[in-house]
């Protein structure tokens, strides 16, 4: 699809419950040294949220948030409020400009299947203050209702007492409707030279080692995220997810 500025707002949904929303937000720091994956889905008839976060770090524990039962942002808002969390989506300018927010708590977990299996780990303070801003154009997504937008981004990551000034890179994405596998298999990433891509096919990906896996639940597939940062020997940087099994 070609994405007007009213597509980055939230949609009229139709009458199926399972329709959903979603806001996705890539962020890579210039040297690979932190890699964060955001996901804000929204359910409008079920007045249910889901909030995503995970944080990569070299040969360090992964950082991981999993809210499923958030509720529903007061619309045209994208603020969300639950226990220990809150966040908030802004639009600064459409197809421009974006900024996400964060103050949550999450866990780093030494085992990062331990998503899946209670998350106990050491509680950790995150939290955000970035910036998108566009890069060149806009990109079709898998889906008729979707689109990909590759960005610069820049501001502050926070972790516990540690304030990381964050000058990177990364893609956001939108897309709605009912749910597809299709929608979420990818490889979407930066050249060590700064040329963009995002490839649905395992060729690139085979090529690309692992610096921290990043799995997260796929709740609206009720399946698995396979979520990788990866980088290759050229220094080609990218997030990598694949659905997996159902949960």
């Amino acid at each position: 699809m070609i994405a007007a500025a009213r597509d980055e707002r939230a949609h009229q949904p139709s009458k199926d419950v399972d329709w959903v929303e979603s806001w996705l937000f890539d962020v890579v720091h210039h040297d690979g040294s932190y890699a964060l994956s955001i996901e804000f889905l929204l359910w409008p008839q079920r007045q249910q949220v889901a909030f995503l976060v995970s944080l990569v770090r070299p040969d360090q524990d992964l950082v991981s948030l999993v809210e499923l039962e958030a509720p529903a942002p007061k619309p045209p808002s994208l603020e969300v409020r639950a226990t220990g969390l809150w966040t908030d989506i802004g639009i600064q300018t459409p197809l421009d400009h974006m900024t996400v927010d964060i103050e949550a708590f999450a866990v780093a977990l030494d085992d990062p299947n331990e998503v899946f299996h209670g998350a106990y780990g050491i509680r950790t303070a995150l939290g955000c203050e970035l910036e998108w801003e566009t890069v060149g154009v806009v990109w079709a997504g898998p889906s008729p209702n979707s689109y990909e937008v590759p960005c610069i981004v820049h501001g502050e990551l926070l972790v516990d007492e540690q304030t990381i000034e964050i000058d990177g890179w990364g893609w956001r994405s939108h897309r709605w409707g009912s749910p597809s596998r299709g929608d979420r298999s990818t490889t979407r990433g930066r050249t060590a030279d700064g040329v963009w891509f995002n490839d649905p096919h395992e060729e690139r990906a085979a090529t690309m080692q692992v610096v921290g896996a990043a799995p997260s639940p796929a709740p609206e597939l009720g399946a698995r995220m396979e979520q990788f940062f990866a980088i290759d020997d050229k220094g080609d940087m990218a997030w990598i997810r694949r659905i997996g099994d159902r949960l």
